[in-house]
């Protein structure tokens, strides 16, 4: 008889502890270990709010370039264009004065930055090119918009054109699709396999191999040093 008593004590510990014990997740559930944020890598690391839609100027010229130095008070700005894009000046001092207007806080600025700048040239064109800044668009990091490639295909699905490029820099394939809302700096028609292309995209790229994209500007891709005209 207490044989029995204590094997039911024993089976009825072992229910409870079962049932306190915390179950542990169902491993279909979890996300993928490469699952990350939809929102850009820039924005995640550098905590730059904009804070209104992308600044348009007409009637004035556009640079877009990496920040590369500072001016101690904060009153200019030295930017310098990427490797395959053309702008007309390898790089250009951008004067802030109190009439200049920006989409995010221009106290957060720092080397690195990928920006756009609508300003007025200036009459004289040799290098080196001072201009005063109308407005400024915050746009990330160069490396998560741009994309140096040569065609490697090309074609034309539900009626956009689909482009895939290997690039110059690691060879890596990648697929680019272009809408009605992408500007072309070239004859689309005359794009052809083996052409180095720039592609100015909306940054986010698909995980799939190659990876897809898609362009927003597609120019010809410039050599260094280049100074035709600006793309």
């Amino acid at each position: 008889m207490k044989l029995n008593r204590i094997t039911a004590i024993l089976c009825l510990s072992a229910l409870l502890l079962t049932a306190c014990s915390p179950s542990q997740p169902d491993a279909s559930s979890q996300p993928p270990a490469d699952s990350s944020s939809s929102v850009p890598a820039s924005s995640q690391v550098e905590n730059i709010i904009v804070t209104t839609d992308p600044l348009q100027v007409a009637d004035t010229a556009l640079y877009r370039g990496t920040i590369q130095s500072i001016g101690a008070d904060g009153s200019q700005i030295l930017l310098a264009q990427e490797p395959g894009r053309n702008y007309g000046y390898s790089s250009v001092t951008f004067l802030l004065t109190d009439a200049t207007r920006a989409n995010f806080d221009l106290a957060l600025m720092e080397d690195g930055q990928y920006l756009e700048i609508y300003y007025n040239p200036p009459t004289c064109g040799t290098e080196p090119i001072e201009a005063d800044a109308i407005a400024i668009n915050y746009l990330g990091k160069a490396e998560h918009l741009l994309f140096n490639g040569t065609v490697t295909s090309l074609s034309v699905k539900e009626g956009s054109t689909v482009l895939e490029l290997e690039s110059l820099e690691d060879q890596t394939p990648v697929i680019f699709r272009a809408t009605q809302e992408t500007q072309f700096y070239l004859d689309q028609s005359a794009i052809a396999v083996g052409d180095k292309l720039s592609i100015y995209h909306s940054g986010a790229l698909t995980k799939s191999f190659p990876g897809q994209g898609v362009a927003l500007e597609i120019s010809p891709y410039s050599e260094p040093d280049s100074s035709s005209s600006p793309s």
